[in-house]
């Protein structure tokens, strides 16, 4: 398959609230299903966020609950959302785990084992909810005139399953029709 044809299929996989809305996580984490726009707020997100009705699952909620207070908030990241494949291919419902890094002026300052080690933790977590989850993860980082360069850097740094977007292209990519 050539490189053209994988970028197509991963393109049509958006946003669905309903795979959360209607998931067994929305019952037993009920005060986790938080709006989007304010979660990014919670982890420090700046400028305008785009984003209206959209919810998705405040993973330091359900680490809290399930750890019973106890857990240590570096080993998970900071949501997810649902996502489905507009056409068809494999599994059509996801969770897509997001980690967002706002507070990082400069990407060098942010460990790349760190994420790995908060996306396999929270990917074990959320395999106990019976929805498949999508092996590659968003980071987040803030726009801003740096924005492109230290995307570029924590890309090419973060080798693997991972997606490092602005607030405003992870809006774009996922939630725009």
């Amino acid at each position: 398959m050539g490189a053209g044809s994988i970028a197509k299929q991963e393109d049509c996989w958006k946003f669905s609230q309903d795979i959360l809305e209607k998931s067994q996580i929305k019952q037993r984490h009920p005060n986790a299903y938080k709006l989007i726009s304010w979660i990014i707020k919670e982890e420090k997100g700046k400028g305008s966020i785009p984003f209206d009705k959209e919810k998705g699952l405040y993973m330091e909620i359900v680490h809290k609950e399930i750890s019973k207070g106890k857990g240590e908030w570096e080993h998970i990241v900071d949501f997810a959302i649902g996502i489905r494949n507009k056409n068809g291919i494999g599994n059509s419902k996801r969770i897509r785990l997001i980690e967002a890094k706002f507070d990082s002026k400069d990407t060098d300052n942010i460990k790349t084992k760190d994420i790995k080690s908060k996306v396999s933790h929270s990917f074990s977590i959320l395999m106990e909810e019976g929805i498949p989850i999508e092996p590659d993860a968003v980071i987040l980082i803030n726009d801003g005139p740096k924005a492109q360069q230290n995307r570029s850097k924590l890309s090419r740094r973060l080798v693997g399953h991972f997606d490092v977007l602005t607030v405003n292209s992870f809006h774009n990519k996922y939630f725009k029709k």
